[in-house]
C-alpha cells in the first residue's frame, strides 16, 4: 500500500485524546478478490498490530469485492487517550517527606505525529515554584525555574512502560521558594508532579528523580 494522507490532531475538549489518521491505498490488481478483513502494521510482514472485520452500515460482518481494475483505500485512526486519574504518593529527600500528586498536563497539546512520537528519545522537564494545575488541561503554577537534564531508558519490548531519569545539577532548580512541581514532556504527552512541602534545593545539591509512564489498550 501507499500512504495517501497522514494527519494528526487533538480532540480539543474532554475526553481528551490525540489522534493520527492515515489513509492507505492498495493499488490496482493487488487486493483483487473477496475481502472480509483488513489490518495495519509497520512493515510488509510480521508486524500486524491492529485488525478489523469489514462491516456493513448496521455493523454486521460482511465482504466486499475488489475488481482487477480497482484500487482499495483503507483509513486507520490511532487514538491516544489522556490519562484522567490523579495519583498520590510520597518521597523522602534529605530526611524530609514530601507528599506527591501526579496527573496529566496540557491535555489539549498531546499529538501523535511522527515528530512527537520520536520525541520520546528527547524528553524535557521544567520545574515550577507553584502547585500542579487543578485540571489535566493546565500546567503547574508559579514561576518557571528552568529545565533539567532528562534521559529515557531503553524500552523493553512488551513492558508497556518507559523509565525517565531526571537530574538537576548544582546550578539548576535553585530557588528561594523551592520546587513546587515539575512538568515532563515525553513523546506524545505531558505530565506534572507536585511536591508538598516544596523541595528546597541549593547549589550544594544534585537532585535525581526517576519516573515511569505507561500505556494500555482502551476497552
Amino acid at each position: 500500500s501507499a500512504t495517501q494522507s497522514d494527519t494528526n490532531a487533538n480532540s480539543g475538549a474532554a475526553p481528551y485524546f490525540a489522534r493520527r489518521t492515515i489513509t492507505y491505498r492498495v493499488g490496482q490488481g493487488v487486493a483483487t478478490g473477496v475481502l472480509a478483513e483488513v489490518g495495519v502494521g509497520w512493515a510488509t510482514t510480521g508486524s500486524l498490530y491492529s485488525r478489523a472485520l469489514i462491516l456493513d452500515a448496521l455493523g454486521n460482518p460482511t465482504t466486499i469485492t475488489v475488481l482487477a481494475d480497482e484500487s482499495l483505500d483503507v483509513t486507520y485512526e490511532l487514538r491516544m487517550y489522556v490519562w484522567t486519574a490523579e495519583t498520590t504518593g510520597s518521597i523522602v529527600l534529605k530526611g524530609v517527606t514530601h507528599s506527591t500528586v501526579q496527573k496529566s498536563s496540557l491535555a489539549a497539546s498531546w499529538y501523535l505525529s511522527i515528530a512527537s512520537m520520536s520525541a520520546a528519545e528527547n524528553p524535557n522537564c521544567f520545574a515550577f515554584t507553584g502547585a500542579v494545575s487543578a485540571g489535566i488541561d493546565g500546567s503547574p503554577s508559579g514561576a518557571s525555574i528552568g529545565s533539567a537534564a532528562i534521559s529515557a531508558a531503553a524500552y523493553t519490548p512488551g513492558a508497556l512502560m518507559r523509565t525517565l531519569n531526571i537530574t538537576a545539577g548544582l546550578t539548576q532548580w535553585n530557588n528561594a521558594s523551592g520546587i513546587g512541581a515539575i512538568r515532563i514532556a515525553a513523546g506524545w504527552g505531558y505530565w506534572q508532579i507536585g511536591f508538598t512541602p516544596n523541595i528546597m534545593k541549593t547549589a550544594s545539591d544534585i537532585l535525581t528523580l526517576q519516573v515511569r509512564h505507561s500505556w494500555g489498550r482502551k476497552a
